[in-house]
């Protein structure tokens, strides 16, 4: 009679670690399922992102030439090296600033015309923003409409406070 319990609770056992055994499988099978699927949305986001324009190849290869002066090295020191690191050198105050050609479809308008047609586009633009939050936030930004809206915005107020 003990034999008897004895080969029940080692057959019970058995049964439980082969269980065992078989819900760590399962287990293992589940995790790399869901990793897969993960990687996969992951490429998918990545792709939608790049296509968008959020993202861009950082392991692209990037080139340098240096060119050295075929010259002698009494041409070499004569010539006069800027090279700035910060930007907020002192030295900066002695150069040339260059002019700014604005670049403006409206030639032959007159700066009243122009801050006019500018105030119309802006107004515009608020005017098809949505009022509603839920529409507001589904709007895709369009990075380069937006830059243009920012310079229109700066010459506007410029343009009202003096």
């Amino acid at each position: 009679m003990r034999q008897t319990v004895r080969r029940r609770e080692y057959q019970d056992d058995v049964k439980d670690r082969h269980a065992e055994e078989q819900e760590v499988a399962e287990l293992e099978k589940q995790t790399e399922e869901l990793l897969q699927k993960q990687m996969q949305e992951m490429a998918d986001l990545e792709a939608k992102q790049r296509a968008a324009g959020y993202l861009f190849d950082d392991s692209a290869h990037i080139k340098v030439a240096i060119a050295g002066n075929t010259g002698s090295a009494a041409v070499a020191a004569k010539q006069k090296t800027n090279i700035s690191f910060t930007g907020d050198d002192d030295d900066e105050a002695g150069k040339k600033k260059r002019t700014l050609i604005m670049l403006d479809d409206a030639e032959g308008l007159s700066p009243a015309q122009r801050d006019q047609r500018n105030a119309e586009k802006l107004n515009a633009m608020r005017d098809a923003l949505p009022t509603d939050r839920t529409a507001l936030w589904a709007i895709k930004i369009k990075w380069v409409a937006a830059i243009t809206v920012s310079v229109l915005l700066t010459k506007h107020e410029a343009s009202v406070c003096h």
